[in-house]
């Protein structure tokens, strides 16, 4: 109780904030062990009118024993970044935040999580400019749009190696026909009729997922002149 455990909270899944419409999440959470020092990119979301304008941090580190630790805000906007100072033998680092208003209350606070296991490695953390941070959150989609591409061809070679499958069934059971009765026939044509159904839903499927590559390739291509923009 009052602890933090080796939880941990997935990259680019948005976490919400008790009773608000707002948002928040993790873009990045990278380790530098040769300095000691965490940076943590958080974007933050409010679909209401009442918008946020910054936000106040903490973070709890979790070694041999737990204790707080301030955290240097290098942005602070709707992007927000931070450095902690975190110890090698870091066993689990929680990130507290809330709306940095007059009003705001401790039910308020959001909390999220890295540890050894989960946080990316790195060799060096340096401080960069607004412009340079947005840049690199643009271009990071760009490879999660080439990562779902990938995936999408792996899956399309998995189904025309299924209709290939298929197909090689219903030769052979046209095949079988040769020495089947009539009542035989009539079931051997319903199981290729069927199989032909189960081929034209894959192919279909086929056709979805080429349509959501090229939708994903203009999003790379627009990704890409939205962060030459910035330059």
């Amino acid at each position: 109780p009052g602890g933090i455990s080796a939880e941990f909270t997935p990259l680019n899944t948005p976490v919400s904030f008790p009773g608000t419409s707002r948002t928040v999440t993790i873009s990045r959470w990278v380790y530098s062990p040769s300095q000691n020092l965490m940076e943590v990119e958080l974007v933050f979301k409010d679909s209401s009118f009442d918008v946020v304008e910054s936000y106040a941090f903490d973070s709890m580190i979790k070694t041999f024993s737990i204790k707080q630790q301030p955290v240097d805000v290098i942005l602070n906007t709707d992007l927000c970044v931070v450095h902690i100072p975190v110890p090698q033998s870091f066993r689990a680092v929680s990130l507290r935040m809330l709306p940095d208003v007059e009003d705001v209350s401790a039910d308020q606070i959001v909390k999220v999580y890295t540890n050894p296991s989960e946080v990316q490695v790195v060799d060096h953390i340096e401080a960069k400019t607004e412009t340079e941070y947005r840049r690199e959150l643009i271009l990071s989609n760009v490879s999660l749009y080439e990562e779902q591409i990938q995936a999408i061809k792996e899956e399309n070679s998995q189904l025309r190696t299924t209709i290939e499958n298929v197909e090689k069934r219903n030769k052979d059971l046209e095949q079988s026909k040769r020495y089947s009765t009539d009542k035989e026939i009539m079931q051997i044509n319903t199981d290729i009729e069927s199989n032909n159904r189960y081929i034209e839903q894959l192919e279909n499927q086929i056709i979805s997922n080429n349509r959501d590559m090229t939708e994903l390739q203009e999003k790379i291509e627009n990704t890409k002149k939205q962060a030459e923009d910035l330059k």
